[in-house]
């Protein structure tokens, strides 16, 4: 008798851990369609695309699956046209026959799936439980950012780095970061990448190790540029043009025929410095004759490509293309395509930095005419 009760009392404590740890996703709207298959999966393990976790199929505008989460996790909710899946490759993902799909925190709890409403402009959303309330609460505290104060970089991420810190925690902090960090600030990057190591171990390691050495060597180019800036002497570097004759810049600058040049660092992949070519062609115009010139320092990979922007775009000046070893970049602290240096030739100081749009041509207006 005694082992019956006990086992009785362990089965309902059983059935009492199941409940607290039991979810149920629902959905009841106009907007999910009779007939329709509604998926869930959740990333698994090292897999390189999410794994069907449940199914289900819509009747009488509803839906509902349900399990149990041992802790809570991340899901995407996809509800599609069955007709149309290729279950077994999971090519419900793409946007063939995609109606609706929804990232949400899978967690004890009953969740509410909320489609599309075109006719309020209002987004999907999974409400009803902590975590996805939560994360409601910051999509609508970035949307209020964005509309009373501004997008800008320095704006958006004074607010979403202290919400991150804040829910370190907890997935949805972890989520925001995973979202937000490609654009995120080394340094802001670096502080939240500690706090994610002390919480979750060895996870976030290797992109922590990865920011550090991106922020040494942002700092390292940092310094690069700043002996470079307005006021310093230029350095000389050397690199070579389309026949493969080494040119450097300061056969340029000592030409007795030129008063300033221009050493521009761009690239056919770069669209800003390709919008730029049309400035540059209009200065040279009107100012290689007062004594203007240009060397243009290129960073592509594609030599072909850059030979024929060149040829294309009537490039008659200086053109020069990074190789292996070439040292352009580290003297001029260079990061990226879009970057140009105004070199006085009577003093061999740099007069001006980053003259993009009318800013060229009216400097060498104040300084040729």
């Amino acid at each position: 008798m005694k082992n019956v009760l006990f086992f009785l009392l362990a089965s309902l404590m059983m059935v009492a851990c199941a409940d607290d740890r039991r979810f149920v996703v629902r959905g009841n709207d106009k907007g999910f369609t009779d007939g329709y298959k509604v998926y869930m999966l959740c990333e698994q393990g090292n897999c390189e695309r999410p794994v069907l976790f449940a199914t289900a199929v819509i009747k009488n505008n509803s839906f509902e699956i349900d399990g149990i989460a041992e802790k809570p996790f991340d899901a995407v909710v996809a509800v599609c046209d069955s007709t149309h899946i290729d279950e077994q490759t999971m090519e419900l993902l793409s946007e063939d026959g995609r109606p609706f799909s929804l990232n949400l925190f899978v967690e004890p709890g009953e969740i509410v799936i909320t489609p599309y409403d075109w006719e309020q402009n209002a987004p999907a959303k999974a409400s009803g439980t902590p975590l996805n309330d939560l994360y409601n609460r910051f999509v609508a505290d970035v949307d209020s950012v964005k509309k009373n104060i501004g997008d800008d970089p320095e704006t958006m991420f004074s607010f979403i780095v202290p919400f991150i810190l804040k829910n370190i925690d907890n997935a949805v902090g972890v989520t925001v970061f995973d979202c937000w960090h490609w654009s995120m600030p080394k340094e802001m990057k670096l502080e939240i990448l500690d706090s994610l190591e002390a919480c979750y171990g060895d996870k976030y390691s290797e992109l922590r190790a990865d920011t550090r050495a991106e922020l040494q060597h942002q700092q390292m180019r940092d310094k690069q540029r700043e002996a470079v800036g307005v006021g310093c002497k230029y350095k000389d570097i050397k690199d070579v043009d389309a026949d493969g004759r080494v040119l450097s810049l300061s056969g340029v600058v000592e030409n007795p025929k030129n008063r300033y040049v221009l050493l521009e660092f761009w690239a056919t992949w770069c669209r800003p410095c390709m919008a730029e070519v049309s400035n540059l062609l209009d200065a040279y115009k009107n100012y290689n004759g007062k004594g203007f010139d240009i060397y243009a320092v290129s960073l592509d990979d594609d030599a072909d490509a850059w030979g024929a922007a060149i040829k294309e775009r009537g490039m008659q000046w200086t053109n020069v293309l990074t190789r292996k070893g070439s040292d352009a970049c580290d003297k001029y602290g260079i990061t990226g395509a879009g970057v140009n240096f105004l070199i006085d030739c009577a003093t061999g100081e740099i007069v001006a930095t980053d003259l993009r749009g009318d800013a060229l041509q009216k400097k060498l207006n104040e300084l040729l005419d």
